[in-house]
């Protein structure tokens, strides 16, 4: 029918009133509270920046927006992700403590630099924050492995860290900086085999001060674990003497009555030697060890140590001064051997001393080879037979000393007929 618009016209224009009804609703300005969180950024390393101590601050602002609907939009989907204040960019820098207008700041932030939004008011309006210079220092790393038993040094890589602390904080950092395995990771190391335990948290002993970091955080330790160990106390062991070779036999030493014993010495080593001690198969010296200035001296004081114990072991005496007193010797000098006489011995009293016997037809006279009296054969001589040498030299010593030979008695006459 004439004059009726078509279906297309009406549809065509209800899509065109449609639009610009939507064109009008995005330009319509209105008003709308929107909560953000809020964040403090240093922007350097060199800086640190934080919400002031005491300071009631909850975290977020909830910020009165004025401005297109649309724009008002698309500023809340931005501001999901919170809002970081940085400093030298929103946040002057300037260290100490200041106060910052909460409406003033967040305005200078991105998010708002092209929203077309205007914040009317923030809550809360201001916050105290602190701003400070970073200060770096490096510091050793101890191990710190409680109750373990370690054979050796530990070995820590990297074996020192970077501290970076508030300057105003830098000197409540100690001389080192802490190691500390997990006590269930020490314990599952086999002993006397030296281990690498990786990861090791590295810490700050005792104080937590602001803005404190370390790097690298986590560091390796190789460490090794004695073999197991034990006790044994010795109620009483004998305390020995050794002397020089050279003052061996010529001198006599003698420890008082109540210092000849090491009373309770406790031993602590690995536990498979302490069980043969304690099985007295074999046990440790005492000693004191004296020196020719220490004889000469008459007496003294000195300590008594341990031999024959491993370095591994530790020991404890209670009193290890030993008193003694010393004594020379009478020297001994062996008598000089007799020089042996070449006659023969004196006869008996009342005893005859008998002619020489001469081979019959012989005059020993007459015989060349014979001294004459003697009836012996060699060349004549005129030294007596006196024991002395031939050269006419004294005799020995040993021989002067001697007592005096008896000389020979007379023969005694034939009675008469």
């Amino acid at each position: 029918m004439k004059g009726t618009p078509s279906f297309g016209t009406a549809a065509l224009v209800t899509f065109v009133t449609i639009v610009v009804w939507a064109l009008a609703e995005t330009q319509t300005l209105r008003t709308e509270l929107v909560t953000a969180s809020v964040s403090f950024a240093p922007g350097s390393p060199d800086l640190l920046v934080r919400v002031a101590p005491n300071e009631n601050w909850p975290g977020s602002v909830e910020l009165e927006l004025s401005g297109p609907a649309g724009s008002i939009d698309r500023l809340r989907e931005r501001l999901a992700s919170g809002i970081a204040l940085t400093a030298n960019r929103e946040i002057s820098v300037s260290t100490g403590r200041q106060t910052i207008d909460l409406r003033d700041t967040i305005r200078r932030n991105e998010a708002f630099s092209d929203a077309g939004v205007a914040i009317v008011r923030s809550s809360p309006e201001r916050v105290a924050i602190e701003m400070e210079r970073v200060e770096v220092i490096r510091r050793p790393v101890a191990l710190e492995a409680a109750g373990a038993q370690l054979r050796g040094t530990p070995t820590i890589t990297p074996a020192e860290v970077e501290v970076r602390v508030a300057a105003q904080a830098a000197s409540l950092i100690p001389e080192f900086v802490i190691a500390r395995p997990p006590a269930d990771r020490i314990a599952s190391l086999t002993p006397g085999v030296a281990t690498t335990i990786e990861d090791v948290p590295v810490e700050v002993p005792g104080v937590r001060p602001w803005g404190l970091s370390i790097a690298p955080a986590r560091v390796a330790v190789t460490m090794e674990l004695r073999t197991a160990t034990d006790s044994i106390v010795f109620p009483a062991l004998p305390v020995r003497v050794l002397l020089p070779s050279d003052a061996v036999g010529k001198w006599a030493v003698e420890i008082a009555e109540a210092d000849r014993f090491l009373r309770d010495v406790r031993v602590t080593g690995p536990a498979a030697t302490i069980n043969q001690w304690r099985q007295r198969e074999f046990e440790p010296v005492a000693l004191i060890t004296l020196r020719g200035p220490d004889l000469e001296t008459g007496g003294g004081t000195t300590r008594a140590a341990l031999i024959q114990m491993p370095a591994s072991f530790t020991a404890t005496i209670e009193d290890a001064d030993i008193a003694y007193t010393t004594r020379r010797l009478l020297d001994v000098v062996p008598a000089m051997p007799a020089v042996e006489r070449n006659e023969d011995p004196p006869p008996a009293e009342n005893e005859t001393t008998p002619p020489p016997t001469t081979d019959p037809g012989t005059d020993p006279s007459t015989d060349p080879g014979t001294n004459p009296g003697t009836g012996e054969g060699g060349p004549q001589t005129d030294t007596p037979d006196d024991g002395r040498p031939d050269d006419g030299t004294p005799a020995p010593e040993a021989l002067q000393d001697a007592p005096d030979t008896p000389a020979p008695a007379p023969p005694t006459p034939d009675p008469p007929a």
